[in-house]
């Protein structure tokens, strides 16, 4: 897909708020020395792994993508996620990164690959799958439909469960990246001048307001930690 490339760059976010995002799952791959990004994209997390001291490879299928990473130094080849990790020894990697991707598979191709990913990492060691939340309606409209490559989304519990049928153990699913607050419905200030009626009435506004919120303008991703 040659357009994919202008096309990604045109409605991701910028390099520096994707790296401010993902920064905050390094701590998953302290001490490590063989971390693979996969559908690593324009690198962000391999820089951010580099500045660590981790050793760290990436793989994508998109040429444009590649040549990019490697422009900026980075340690990336051009490979689909099955075959790549197929040549791999079993227990070889210290962790896999995983970001805007597992959206764009089949459901057989997903769960193939979290089998794999688990033969190869070590025990005791991470992988780290972030994705779009289809919980919330304005991140299936905003980020989901907006992709047309996207195959299909991936409900939270879902995933948990293919991490678990895997192998991995220890999983936890975790909801970030939410939405300003001007963006969300306003709830109503209860003052203490407010007859009960008007307090009961207020309450009741806010907390359809709440269940809307969450449903409507909730998290934008989120991410399942598991380790095996």
């Amino acid at each position: 897909m040659t357009w994919y490339f202008d096309f990604f760059n045109r409605f991701r976010s910028p390099p520096d708020i994707v790296r401010q995002h993902q920064s905050e799952f390094l701590k998953y791959f302290t001490g490590c020395n063989n971390v693979l990004s996969i559908g690593c994209g324009r690198g962000e997390f391999l820089e951010a792994l580099d500045e660590q001291g981790i050793g760290c490879t990436g793989i994508d299928i998109d040429d444009k993508m590649v040549a990019y990473s490697r422009d900026k130094g980075l340690n990336v080849y051009r490979a689909d996620a099955v075959s790549y990790l197929q040549g791999l020894d079993n227990d070889s990697l210290d962790g896999i990164f995983i970001d805007d991707l597992i959206e764009h598979l089949d459901t057989s191709y997903l769960i193939r690959m979290l089998k794999l990913c688990c033969a190869k990492i070590r025990d005791e060691k991470y992988m780290v799958t972030i994705t779009i939340n289809p919980l919330s309606w304005t991140a299936y409209a905003d980020s989901y439909l907006l992709d047309v490559t996207h195959k299909r989304p991936v409900h939270p519990k879902t995933l948990r469960y293919f991490l678990g049928c895997s192998g991995f153990k220890d999983i936890k699913l975790e909801f970030f990246t939410y939405l300003p607050q001007g963006r969300k419905l306003r709830k109503i200030e209860i003052t203490p001048d407010m007859s009960d009626r008007e307090s009961e009435i207020a309450r009741i506004c806010n907390d359809n307001a709440d269940m809307l919120n969450e449903s409507v303008f909730g998290p934008e991703n989120y991410v399942a930690i598991a380790k095996k």
